[in-house]
């Protein structure tokens, strides 16, 4: 049931790696960006940062509130025997070729300028789309809060993709979150494509803040 949910919006050909690989990860990733899934995908095909894209883009609400046009909508944009380069200069090149990967359309961290919350392209962000945290992650302390809408359809994706491949995505955030670990921290171990399952891009990555710890989002990965 879950594929119903799911519209195909390809990046055009050469622009994601045309190489077929089972599938062992899936990797959670926000766009720090704009609420609208196809022009992120559209960006991606016309940037010049070479094969650079998500198999899966879930839009969400403007930073007003506003604009809930595209408010869990799932496109795929790359096919899932296929990839791109999610991830960047971190990881396993193994686990590179073999994950799936899945965009949230947020704005991500937030900066408090003269008592305002604004995003890194300096557009200001309405209270109520705002998620505070108690401790800062990846220096912030507030980000674009991931919508129920997202969340619902980011493991409805989830676990659509966990049956189609046989991933146990217990594993990586859920295990480690049951177990009070750092889940969102770098973890060396996911680093080096040891833990399959379900991991974030914060895992391997010291200088990227996607997935942040909201609360919503921790209940959602329990759920599992």
């Amino acid at each position: 049931m879950y594929e119903n949910w799911i519209e195909t919006y390809h990046l055009p050909p050469g622009q994601y790696i045309n190489k077929e690989t089972s599938k062992k990860y899936i990797m959670l990733h926000h766009t720090a960006g704009r609420h609208n899934p196809y022009k992120t995908i559209d960006h991606w095909a016309h940037d010049n940062r070479g094969r650079v894209g998500t198999n899966y883009v879930i839009g969400g609400k403007s930073t007003d509130g506003k604009n809930t046009e595209y408010d869990g909508k799932i496109l795929r944009a790359i096919n899932d025997e296929y990839y791109g380069w999610h991830i960047g200069k971190g990881g396993s090149y193994y686990m590179k070729e073999h994950s799936l990967s899945i965009e949230i359309c947020s704005a991500g961290g937030l900066k408090n300028i003269n008592g305002y919350w604004k995003t890194w392209y300096n557009e200001l962000v309405e209270e109520e789309q705002i998620c505070f945290l108690n401790n800062s992650f990846r220096g912030y302390r507030a980000f674009h809060k991931y919508s129920e809408e997202q969340l619902k359809s980011t493991k409805a994706n989830i676990l659509f993709l966990a049956e189609k491949h046989n991933i146990d995505v217990r594993e990586g955030l859920p295990d480690m979150l049951k177990k009070n670990q750092e889940a969102f921290s770098f973890n060396e171990d996911i680093y080096n494509g040891k833990v399959r399952g379900l991991i974030s891009h914060s895992n391997v990555r010291n200088d990227k803040s996607d997935i942040f710890p909201q609360d919503e989002m921790i209940d959602m990965l329990l759920s599992i």
